[in-house]
């Protein structure tokens, strides 16, 4: 890939031209729910484009690491999250943690699995460098849903499972600590 790349917000005049991913779910997203989502202040949409056309996008929204994802268990909510902080944690200090959640990642079908140009990599690696050296809001953690079968890129970019009650569902909820970097 010689041509340069370009990280853009999606605005409300953006011109959205083609992209497939091969998943019909993230593609109608990002045509049909993706300015909603922002107009609706749900999630922003963020877009990586070469010579206007887009090869991946992505989106932030906030989101949190609670004992309610741990099936209330406080002792195993302390031991694999809290515990990240470094002290004790006293009764009821914590409840849950602020995250930012990238709900989706999408990559042009063209540049999947490339070893030329790693879109997927890219993208953990600047919301991690974006949230620890521009934490504007207290965020602790990377969440994520990840489908089944983007588990392993998940594992390989440092995220771990929040808890095993979705070990059987068809996505599974992922962390990153990002003081852990």
């Amino acid at each position: 890939m010689t041509n340069e790349l370009f990280l853009r917000r999606l605005r409300d005049n953006t011109e959205l031209k083609s992209f497939d991913c091969v998943n019909s779910e993230l593609n109608d997203f990002l045509f049909s729910d993706a300015k909603k989502h922002q107009e609706e202040c749900i999630a922003q949409t963020y877009l990586i484009v070469s010579n206007e056309e887009i090869l991946a996008y992505w989106c932030y929204l906030n989101d949190k690491i609670s004992v309610s994802d741990m099936n209330g268990n406080r002792e195993s909510f302390i031991k694999r999250i809290a515990s990240r902080l470094g002290r004790e944690i006293k009764d009821k200090e914590y409840e849950s943690f602020p995250a930012v959640k990238i709900g989706r990642i999408a990559i042009t079908a063209k540049y999947q699995r490339s070893k030329d140009i790693r879109l997927g990599t890219y993208i953990i690696n600047y919301t991690k460098q974006l949230f620890v050296s521009n934490n504007r809001t207290g965020c602790r953690f990377i969440t994520v849903d990840a489908f089944r079968e983007a588990i392993p890129f998940y594992l390989k970019n440092g995220f771990e499972f929040i808890s095993s009650r979705d070990r059987k569902s068809e996505t599974r909820q992922m962390y990153c600590d990002l003081l852990q970097l």
